[in-house]
């Protein structure tokens, strides 16, 4: 086999890739339908804002009272443009970093006090599960 024949195979197969790898999906989904609610269901074709964010960490995950101005940055899964953060039941304001997390300030009257502050995200598809930041003594 020459090295023409090798790379004509090669420029025919990745003409058709791309429709190989839909028509692969179409059967999949036909052979194993995705489930209701599942977030990788589509994930590759799926509008970020038609999946609920999912926050996965927040840094850090402890403060102590008293601490002086802190930031605390989310990692989340699905934050769209659209998405809102909520500090124990308050909108705040925040930025997306350069990597896709978010930041924000927490508030020094949350600071103040020992317990947990809970943190959501909120988006077209929904709201987050809470994560909890420790305000410890």
């Amino acid at each position: 086999m020459s090295h023409y024949t090798v790379a004509a195979a090669a420029a025919l197969v990745g003409l058709f890739t791309h429709r190989a790898t839909l028509k692969l999906k179409d059967v999949f989904d036909a052979l194993f339908p995705p489930r209701e609610g599942d977030q990788h269901a589509d994930a590759l074709g799926r509008d970020a804002s038609a999946v609920v964010p999912r926050i996965t960490s927040l840094i850090p995950e402890e403060v102590t009272v008293g601490t002086d101005t802190v930031p605390v940055e989310i990692v989340a899964d699905h934050a769209s443009d659209q998405v809102t953060v909520a500090v124990d039941g308050e909108e705040t304001e925040f930025e997306r970093l350069p990597s896709g997390n978010l930041r924000f300030m927490l508030e020094a009257g949350l600071r103040a006090r020992e317990g947990t502050v809970e943190v959501i995200l909120k988006g077209d598809a929904g709201i987050s599960e809470p994560a909890r930041l420790v305000i410890a003594p």
